[in-house]
């Protein structure tokens, strides 16, 4: 694309006119490709050009190209998910041009021509087409690395010319108002930093003398502006030394926010993986960044349990995309078992590392935690998963608040033998808190019924309307059995269970109800989980999961209430209290 086809065209043109073919070389020089495809490659590298042709283009026509062409270039994928395929057509003779038989035939007699000069080339040179074991694949491979080589050579120039000069901006800047504060100065001083961290992590036998030198000279340039560059990210000894417990870290700030980065935190070590960790919180606010580390302890704590659900998404994200990748990339890069499938360990391996981002949530101090991985069978997205930062608990008092929820309307009583043919006729295998309740209480209307939901931008009221009991000798209304029957004819995941219905708050409208789940299998056994109501993910549809076709999705739809359903029942509150 860009400059480099403009040099292939024109090296190939120039060789061309060498063997005597000068109308097809002049021919090579001024034809253009017409089409949106052909124009958007001639754009690339010109913003301009670029930004030119996003206004004219015809999206549709684009794809309508792209798909012609992928037929035309790979006929036997095409034929695979129906695509028509281009019937090959003879070109007829042009006169504007030399013959593939006439370019064939000078090309023999320039070789003849030159056949001594070429001789002494391939003498002083050596031709590696004649060496054992010769490999045109390798060979290409080979080529294409001194390429991107070279292209990285010429980018380490470009870099370390624009690195000194943001030095020189910067320290004049310095130079005019010493006691600047880093805000100021906060986009110059990110685009040193882009330059500066892109090379100083690379192994030194990468990177040319010049590079070698322009780092060290950076190495000097913020020790010299420490304040800076490396200024403290809050003025208090107690957190800083809890920064500090974390590992050596990273500093960026502007006039309104400080994020913060390490490269290998500490107590986030894992077997198939590798971990970073980052949290952002606006300037001076202590007790934000208190709230941070103390989620970031809890995470620690319980990183073994969170690994374990995050391999499972990650698992569960490839299964999805198992049948586009088979067909389109193969598993040529990825061990296989005994199945013929990838392992999980090879599955694993492709998904990149973990970078985890800690967060607040709007104005209170509900941290988000999100884990952010980059798959090699999804290159143009993210793959997200989040973690709820659960508060710690003492088991005790736990199920002592959760025994003070009185119930009405409750089901039948349930001995174990009609719970037991239930969960036989219904394929599931309940948890063992939830059993409890069940055999204790029978579903009802719980009282009181109020808890606070995390969600993406802080918490929001929610209240349990009602929990579904078993129906024994009649019809009951808001029964578990059609309640999980409902839920797997719509073909959501049989790996959860709706157990109740919650209405949630809504400012901008009428309240919205939604299920109350729980976890049968899978990362989230156990766990209370809400649906969230199609409204509040698209705004104004009606729509529901099937028609839409996010079953598959459902997980993501999701939200965490509580780790288990004995903790749900602890959080209950009257409505109106803290």
């Amino acid at each position: 694309m860009g400059s480099t086809a403009t040099f292939r065209v024109e090296q190939t043109a120039l060789a061309l006119e060498a063997i005597g073919a000068p109308r097809i070389a002049a021919k090579m020089r001024t034809l253009r490709n017409t089409s949106l495809g052909g124009m958007l490659r001639e754009s690339a590298g010109d913003l301009e050009l670029l930004q030119e042709f996003v206004k004219k283009a015809d999206a549709s026509k684009l794809m309508e190209e792209l798909r012609a062409n992928v037929a035309r270039a790979m006929p036997h994928l095409a034929a695979e998910v129906g695509l028509p395929v281009p019937e090959k057509k003879p070109l007829p003779p042009s006169q504007d041009i030399e013959s593939w038989e006439e370019i064939e035939h000078r090309l023999g007699v320039y070789v003849q021509a030159h056949e001594q000069t070429l001789r002494a080339d391939i003498a002083k040179y050596g031709d590696v087409r004649a060496e054992s074991g010769f490999d045109p694949d390798q060979r290409l491979a080979e080529l294409d690395r001194l390429r991107l080589a070279k292209y990285d050579r010429e980018g380490q120039k470009e870099d370390m010319h624009k690195m000194d000069e943001l030095m020189d901006r910067i320290d004049k800047q310095l130079a005019q108002n010493p006691n600047i504060k880093p805000g100021k100065i906060a986009s110059l001083r990110r685009k040193f930093f882009d330059c500066y961290r892109k090379y100083s992590r690379r192994p030194a036998d990468e990177l040319l003398p010049d590079t070698q030198q322009c780092l060290q000279k950076a190495e000097r340039f913020q020790a010299k502006y420490a304040a800076v560059f490396r200024p403290p990210p809050i003025d208090d000894e107690t957190l800083l030394k809890r920064l500090a417990a974390l590992g050596t870290y990273e500093v960026d700030m502007d006039s309104k926010r400080v994020s913060l980065s390490w490269g290998s935190p500490a107590g986030f070590a894992s077997d198939w993986t590798v971990y970073s960790l980052a949290m952002h919180y606006r300037v001076d606010d202590k007790k934000a960044l208190h709230a941070l580390l103390d989620a970031c302890d809890r995470l620690q704590k319980r990183f073994a349990q969170h690994q374990l659900e995050l391999r499972q998404g990650i698992l569960e994200h490839f299964e999805m995309h198992r049948a586009d990748i088979e067909r389109f990339q193969g598993f040529d890069d990825y061990a296989l078992g005994d199945d013929g499938k990838p392992t999980e360990e090879s599955i694993l391996k492709h998904a990149g590392g973990g970078n985890i981002l800690l967060s607040l949530a709007g104005g209170d101090a509900t941290v988000i935690i999100q884990v952010f991985f980059s798959p090699d069978w999804d290159q143009e997205h993210l793959l997200e998963r989040s973690l709820t930062d659960e508060p710690d608990t003492d088991p005790a008092s736990e199920a002592a608040a959760a025994a003070n929820v009185r119930f009405h309307d409750a089901g039948p009583a349930l001995s174990p033998d009609l719970l037991a043919t239930f969960e036989k006729e219904h394929d599931v295998k309940l948890p063992a808190d939830y059993r409890q309740f069940l055999l204790r209480q029978n579903g009802g209307r719980p009282e009181p019924n109020h808890l606070k939901v995390k969600f993406d931008d802080g918490t929001a009221p929610v209240y349990v309307e009602c929990l579904y009991c078993i129906e024994v000798d009649q019809k009951q209304e808001d029964s578990l059995g059609d309640a999980i029957d409902l839920h797997r004819a719509n073909d959501l995941p049989a790996a959860y269970a709706p157990i109740g219905r919650v209405r949630i708050a809504n400012p901008g409208g009428s309240p919205m109800r939604t299920d109350l789940l729980i976890g049968l299998s899978g990362r989230n056994q156990g766990k209370i989980m809400m649906a969230l109501p199609l409204e509040m993910l698209l705004s104004g549809s009606q729509a529901s999961y099937e028609t839409l076709g996010l079953a598959e999705m459902f997980e993501t739809c999701c939200r965490r209430v509580a780790p288990s359903f004995t903790a749900l029942m602890s959080r209950l509150t009257p409505a109106g209290s803290s």
